[in-house]
């Protein structure tokens, strides 16, 4: 069973983890692999260490036997809001997309 809840502290490594590997994945036929190798799971890390307490920026992740397996957040942009949601493909009952994002 997959759960959903607000991220704390410690998911910072595992949004990065699957950060990567969704981008990675989603983009393979769009972006060149050197591109995509570059994806550094420290520096996504990093990243959402700074901006997942941030309460502009909820972050929500989706755990599955306590592995990180997805995460979602609300990014703020110059001319509107986004939600960006990326699930490992594995645990998508829809399989035409790792990467969804909608307009709010």
């Amino acid at each position: 069973m997959v759960k959903i809840g607000q991220a704390c502290s410690d998911d910072a490594s595992g949004i990065g983890s699957v950060h990567v590997a969704v981008c990675k994945s989603v983009y393979a036929e769009l972006i060149p692999a050197t591109v995509l190798n570059e994806q550094n799971e420290s520096i996504l890390t990093s990243f959402w260490k700074r901006h997942q307490d941030d309460e502009n920026w909820p972050v929500y992740v989706a755990k599955a036997d306590q592995k990180m397996v997805g995460f979602a957040s609300r990014i703020p942009c110059r001319d509107t809001d986004h939600v960006a949601i990326q699930i490992m493909s594995r645990y998508r009952s829809c399989r035409d997309t790792d990467h969804v994002a909608i307009q709010i």
